[in-house]
């Protein structure tokens, strides 16, 4: 079943919030803009939902060590910019180009879950997405 496509506005609109992407109304830890991407329900505090949000990890492919982050994206977001960043010092991030993402399968909600994959070096790594809206 095809969603409603929906920016994060509309979103925003229909779950009756207001404010910034950046808000946390529920005092949760999880903004809005993630709640949005990730298809969690903004009217409760993330609870059994901490399941949507990114995870973190390792694995080998083609005999290639790799970071991982695996998340769920909405189908029904539009609008959003996504980028995969890398940093060994957790303050100065730098864009992956052409990052490897594999869709891994899809969530009961109909959403994408998705796996970006990045090349590790032998520096302490870390790896994050930063979403945005125009």
């Amino acid at each position: 079943m095809q969603l409603d496509q929906q920016n994060f506005t509309q979103w925003q609109n229909s779950n009756g919030l207001t404010g910034s992407a950046s808000d946390t109304p529920l005092h949760d830890g999880v903004p809005n803009l993630l709640k949005y991407f990730c298809d969690i329900d903004p009217t409760h505090a993330i609870g059994t939902s901490v399941t949507q949000l990114p995870v973190g990890g390792m694995q080998e492919t083609n005999q290639v060590p790799m970071m991982t982050l695996t998340y769920h994206q909405f189908e029904g977001a539009t609008g959003l910019t996504i980028h995969v960043q890398t940093s060994s010092d957790l303050q100065t991030w730098t864009e992956v180009s052409n990052p490897t993402i594999v869709t891994l399968g899809i969530d009961i909600n109909n959403d994408l879950i998705q796996q970006a994959q990045v090349p590790m070096t032998g520096s302490p790594q870390f790896m994050r997405l930063l979403i945005s809206t125009p």
